[in-house]
């Protein structure tokens, strides 16, 4: 499992917030679960975001990483060709906020899974990891 460290409470914290609002729509079209946009729910149960815990033993804030929690393995470039196959007026409100989350990323990004775009993009730049 992936530990991320910061030297701060807060910046662990949002940055959790920020991969599940990106991971979790994804999830929810391969898994079947409800997303609601305008709630960030699944399911209508509000993500339960973990709380970076001060470790004396590193001196520094740390996070399980997010993507560890079951986003799924999907490539993105997948699930947007499935989307994209799908008649224009057939497509669900997940479905349709998925393309325009997915128009915004490179071509090396939408080759990733919806996990390994959250542990190597949104989070691996920005904190030090430590394998547990």
């Amino acid at each position: 499992m992936k530990l991320y460290t910061s030297d701060t409470e807060q910046y662990p914290l949002d940055n959790e917030h920020e991969v599940f609002l990106l991971g979790a729509p994804f999830s929810c079209y391969k898994f079947g679960d409800t997303w609601d946009e305008g709630t960030a729910t699944v399911n209508g149960v509000t993500n339960s975001l973990q709380k970076p815990i001060f470790r004396d033993g590193l001196g520094k804030w740390t996070l399980i990483s997010l993507a560890e929690f079951g986003f799924t393995t999907t490539p993105m470039i997948e699930i947007k060709s499935d989307i994209e196959a799908i008649e224009e007026g057939g497509r669900t409100d997940l479905e349709l906020i998925l393309l325009e989350r997915m128009a915004e990323l490179s071509e090396e990004h939408l080759a990733l899974s919806v996990a390994d775009y959250c542990d190597q993009v949104l989070t691996a730049p920005f904190f030090d990891s430590v394998d547990v």
